[in-house]
């Protein structure tokens, strides 16, 4: 386990900055927009570092998941995956990206998935540049060549994200969270989705 200090609102951000279109997960987006258009720049809000009560979480509205194609961004033409029946399907970082309108909280999703590996050596030197400005402890569960989780946390937050690389059809992709999740079991369910990429 290995422990930094960076901040929960600036994790996102570093991560985009450090990694580039190697970025594997971190920044949310204060809005969707559609298929076609440039993702802007992933912004987190005040409201996203608020640790949400045991109440909120176990009240979570099951997410209905549907079949999503995702031929709207060129590189995914002929691949299909699950989210909720009303999220959107848009270009992100030359991947593809599957967000409902409401990025965190219940009912939320934010997933997107990329061609190749990630870079996760550059992935944790952006962490580490966020640590030397900052006070947000940062924690690896899972460190290996094909997957990287971690929670990034305050004294009244705990945030989740992963970037999982995965082999589909023969070919090397890269599955992460674009908005890290407030609890464990939203991480957790987002990584089950993972496993829904398929070529049609």
């Amino acid at each position: 386990m290995t422990n930094l200090r960076i901040p929960t609102l600036l994790l996102g951000t570093a991560l985009l900055l450090a990694c580039g279109p190697d970025a594997g997960g971190g920044a949310a987006s204060g809005s969707a927009k559609p298929a076609g258009s440039a993702a802007a720049p992933a912004k987190s809000g005040a409201a996203a570092s608020a640790k949400p009560s045991a109440a909120a979480s176990a009240e979570a509205p099951k997410v209905e998941m549907v079949e999503k194609d995702l031929s709207k961004v060129e590189a995914f033409k002929g691949w299909v995956a699950k989210g909720p029946a009303d999220a959107d399907v848009m270009e992100d970082l030359g991947g593809v990206r599957i967000v409902t309108k409401k990025v965190r909280g219940p009912g939320s999703f934010d997933l997107a998935f990329k061609a190749g590996k990630p870079n996760f050596k550059e992935m944790k030197d952006g962490h580490k540049k966020g640590a030397e400005i900052a006070k947000t402890t940062i924690t690896y569960s899972v460190d290996t060549a094909d997957a990287l989780e971690w929670t990034s946390a305050t004294e009244s937050s705990k945030m989740y994200a992963f970037s999982i690389v995965m082999k589909v059809d023969g070919k090397d992709f890269t599955c992460y969270t674009v908005s890290p999740r407030e609890t464990e079991a939203e991480a957790n369910e987002l990584k089950e989705a993972c496993k829904t990429l398929a070529k049609k």
